[in-house]
C-alpha cells in the first residue's frame, strides 16, 4: 500500500484507519481521565505513590492538572481538533512525560500500580511503559498522515464545526460530570489535622485527639505510631502483634493513624479490635509519612520520628535498639 495521500483509493483507506486510530488514542485518554475522577481522592494517592511530590496541595494540583490535560487532549483528538499539527508533539511530550515517571517511581519507590486508570484498573509499571510506547507509535503514524496532508481539507463549514465542538464538549462533559457524581455521592473525608502545631522537624505535632481512655498529643512524650491502611491485608495482620506489644512493660505506648473511608475503617476496626488509640485522617497527609504503600511504624518522641520500620511492626528489642542508639 503506497502511503500517499494522492493515491485515490488505497490513500483514502489510510486517511480512514489513521483517523480511527486517532479517535481510539483520543477515547482512551477521555476514559483514563473519567476513571481518574470517579475517585480524585484515590488518585491523589496514587500519584502521591510517585515519591516526586508529598505536600497534600502539589500532590491534589498533580492529579487535578492530568486529569484536566488527558481530557483536553483526548477530546481534541477525537474531535479532530489537531491546531496545526500541535496536538501530536503534545500527546508525545505527555506520553513520554508519563513514561519516564512511572520508570522512576518503579526503579526508586516501588511503585506497584501506575494509576493510569485510576483506582479501578490496576496497571503495573512495565506494562504501563509498554502501552505508552505503543500509543506513541500509533500517534507517531497519525502525526506523519498529518503531515502528508491527509485532514488538511478538513472542512470549516459551520455544521461540520459545530459537530465537532459538540463532540469535544461532550468528552469534557463526561469526565465533569463523572467527577461531579463522584463528589456528590462519596463518603466524607477525614478532616485534615491542624498543623500549626507542626513543623519540619516535628510532623507528628500536628495529631492531638480525644479518647475515652485519655487524650493523645504526639507532640508530647514516646510513642510507637503505626500508619495504617483499612483497606491493606498486611496492616490488619499487624493488628494483633500491636496488642501485644503495648502490654509490654517499659516500651513506649501504641498509637493508630488510620487511612480509609468511613465503611472500610468500621470493618478494620470490627475485624481486628485494635487495642489501643487511633486517629482516622486524611489519605493524603496518610501519604506524606509512607513510602508507597504502608504499613509503616514510627518511633515518635515529642512529634520527632526518631526511628521507622516498614512491612513488620518492631520488636522490644528493635525499639530498645533504635532508643540507645539515639542517645
Amino acid at each position: 500500500m503506497v502511503f500517499d495521500s494522492e493515491s485515490g483509493a488505497e490513500a483514502f483507506d489510510m486517511k480512514t484507519v489513521l483517523r480511527w486510530v486517532e479517535i481510539l488514542v483520543g477515547a482512551t485518554f477521555v476514559g483514563a481521565a473519567a476513571l481518574k475522577a470517579l475517585d480524585m481522592t484515590s488518585f491523589a494517592v496514587q500519584v502521591s505513590a510517585y515519591g516526586i511530590v508529598r505536600d497534600p496541595f502539589w500532590v491534589e494540583l498533580a492529579a487535578y492538572g492530568s486529569v484536566i490535560a488527558e481530557t483536553l487532549l483526548g477530546a481534541a483528538m477525537v474531535a479532530g481538533f489537531r491546531f496545526r499539527g500541535l496536538l501530536y508533539p503534545a500527546t508525545e511530550a505527555m506520553l513520554l512525560g508519563f513514561s519516564a515517571l512511572i520508570l522512576y517511581a518503579w526503579r526508586f519507590q516501588g511503585l506497584a500500580d501506575c494509576g493510569c486508570f485510576g483506582k479501578y484498573i490496576e496497571l503495573a509499571p512495565g506494562p504501563s511503559i509498554l502501552k505508552n510506547i505503543v500509543m506513541m507509535g500509533l500517534m507517531a503514524a497519525v502525526w506523519r498522515g498529518w503531515a502528508k496532508g491527509f485532514w488538511r481539507d478538513a472542512s470549516s463549514a459551520p455544521r461540520a464545526m459545530a459537530a465537532r465542538i459538540a463532540v469535544a464538549v461532550v468528552c469534557g462533559v463526561i469526565v465533569l460530570g463523572v467527577g461531579v457524581y463522584a463528589t456528590a455521592t462519596a463518603s466524607p473525608a477525614p478532616a485534615r489535622p491542624d498543623r500549626s502545631h507542626a513543623s519540619s522537624n516535628r510532623p507528628f505535632a500536628q495529631f492531638v485527639f480525644e479518647r475515652p481512655e485519655r487524650r493523645v498529643d504526639l507532640g508530647e512524650g514516646r510513642f510507637l505510631v503505626a500508619m495504617l491502611s483499612a483497606s491493606c491485608e498486611h496492616c490488619v495482620a499487624s493488628v494483633a502483634v500491636l496488642n501485644d506489644f503495648g502490654k509490654m512493660p517499659g516500651m513506649p505506648p501504641v498509637v493508630a493513624l488510620l487511612m480509609g473511608s468511613s465503611s472500610e475503617i468500621d470493618a478494620f476496626l470490627l475485624q481486628t479490635a485494635p487495642e489501643f488509640p487511633w486517629l482516622a485522617i486524611d489519605a493524603l497527609t496518610f501519604m506524606t509519612f509512607i513510602g508507597s504503600a504502608p504499613p509503616r511504624f514510627f518511633l515518635v518522641e515529642d512529634g520527632r520520628q526518631r526511628h521507622f520500620w516498614d512491612t513488620d511492626p518492631p520488636s522490644p528489642e528493635d525499639v530498645a535498639q533504635a532508643l540507645a542508639a539515639e542517645e
